[in-house]
């Protein structure tokens, strides 16, 4: 059997003896993606894009894909050819893998497949941590029939642990050995995300931890973050389509921020709500029976209550052009592991300090309050159009005053495709730290669960942690 042949356009020929499909073909492999041919006519084609993974099993070579259907929805298939010879069989499913995660390098020409197998990459280990009760409770059954089978193609050793009570997973996270895996991956909703972020955080080393790359399947009802990783890369929010990113993502840098209040601080890397929306994400847990339904739900009982909210929010200025990036949370301070904390250089010293001319106060009665980091905090939320996971900032989208019950409908209606943002009564403000001081110590939401008033200060670090995705460059 012949190792690889070339053709005139750089097209290298895997051999000219493999069996699909009880057929002879010939595997040819360019730039663009991997070709079967039968006759000289191709008989299958699959870009790169697409190729997750590839094995061997003495001369039976195995390739993953994961392919998006006509509705945007990724498919995990295997294709299967018989070859003569184990050696070379084995050859070739290391020059695909190595290829399918570093063909961005090769857009003109292939190496060749001696070179391309030498260079795979290694099979990566992760920790799978499960919250089997979160969302309507199909977290455990979405991964065991979704996406262990994406991850097995991909060759990815998996760890897996289901949690067993609330915090469970910081206290895994917070005494882990992180050298025996590449990331952890969540499945459930932002709250298990939450713990885990909790856990890093606890640690002595956090200034490393932190960074440990985290990735995520949808389990529970939110499931913001990804959605808007998703999101930013036209990919379809399913469970299967997350785990494609991962497996073809590599670690992202993601915006944190310091939330504290009088008593404690918290890590966020999604949203902090009051008023009208963080009484329905609240108020909806005793119908999480119902799934994302409970929002709904949730909602219309809370209009029809005609609650009122007040509060004071003072909010940071951005100088100059709000368009421009702020610099990274390391480029900015480093690796300094004697900081027991992230570095807080744009709030107060103290909470209760005084703020500068730069920042901006608005006192008085509102009908909503909803920030966040990114563009949706929650899956069928599309809160903040246009917001990266890693542009340094928080937006403020707010509703002033006591408005009627149908401005507040046509401000839930728009919520889902963005278009709240047009109207006149919606306010987005763009900041990197703000305070909010409320009379209700009872009702915030941070990162979808309780957080205790009546004074929140909130402070976003650029880029501090990491998250498993693609980049906007890798995607389709």
């Amino acid at each position: 059997m012949t190792a690889s042949n070339a053709s005139s356009d750089g097209a290298l020929a895997l051999g000219s003896a493999f069996t699909y499909n009880g057929g002879t073909v010939e595997l040819w492999m360019d730039p663009l993606g991997l070709d079967v041919k039968q006759g000289g006519e191709k008989t299958l084609h699959v870009t790169w894009q697409d190729v997750v993974g590839a094995s061997s099993n003495s001369t039976t070579l195995h390739i993953g894909t994961c392919v998006k259907d006509s509705h945007g929805h990724r498919q995990l298939d295997t294709i299967v050819l018989e070859g003569p010879v184990s050696e070379d069989v084995g050859k070739f499913a290391n020059a695909i893998r190595y290829i399918a995660k570093f063909h961005h390098f090769h857009k003109s020409s292939l190496p060749s497949i001696d070179d391309m197998a030498d260079k795979a990459p290694p099979a990566q280990t992760c920790l799978v941590l499960i919250n089997p009760v979160g969302g309507t409770g199909h977290a455990q059954r979405t991964y065991d029939h979704k996406v262990h089978a994406v991850f097995e193609a991909a060759n990815i050793v998996v760890t897996k642990v289901l949690t067993k009570h609330e915090a469970h997973a910081t206290d895994i996270v917070e005494s882990l050995d992180l050298t025996e895996y590449a990331f952890v991956v969540c499945v459930g909703g932002d709250g298990l995300v939450s713990e885990v972020v909790q856990g890093l955080m606890k640690r002595p080393d956090w200034v490393q931890a932190i960074r440990f790359p985290i990735g995520i399947i949808p389990g529970g009802s939110g499931n913001g973050l990804v959605k808007s990783l998703l999101h930013i890369n036209h990919e379809e929010y399913s469970a299967v389509n997350s785990a494609y990113a991962i497996v073809k993502g590599s670690p992202q840098p993601l915006d944190m921020a310091t939330t504290r209040n009088a008593s404690s601080t918290r890590y966020s890397f999604l949203s902090l709500s009051w008023a009208f929306i963080a009484d329905v994400d609240l108020d909806s847990e005793r119908y999480r029976f119902m799934g994302s339904a409970r929002f709904t739900m949730a909602a219309v009982i809370k209009m029809l209550s005609l609650k009122r909210w007040r509060g004071r929010l003072t909010y940071l200025v951005p100088e100059g052009e709000t368009s421009s990036q702020p610099q990274s949370y390391w480029d900015m301070h480093g690796n300094d592991a004697s900081s027991a904390a992230p570095i807080t250089s744009l709030l107060p010293a103290t909470m209760g300090g005084d703020f500068s001319e730069k920042w901006a106060t608005i006192d008085g009665n509102f009908s909503l309050f909803w920030s966040s980091s990114v563009s949706h905090p929650s899956w069928d939320v599309h809160l903040v159009p246009g917001a990266t996971a890693n542009d340094g900032f928080v937006y403020l989208v707010v509703v002033e005053g006591v408005v009627s019950v149908w401005t507040m409908t046509r401000v839930l209606l728009g919520l889902e495709t963005g278009a709240h943002a047009a109207l006149k009564s919606v306010r987005v403000i763009k900041t990197r730290a703000f305070e909010l001081k409320v009379d209700d110590t009872n009702f915030l939401s941070l990162d979808g669960e309780r957080f205790a008033g009546n004074t929140v200060q909130v402070e976003v670090h650029r880029g501090l942690g990491r998250v498993m995705g693609l980049t906007p460059a890798s995607s389709n």
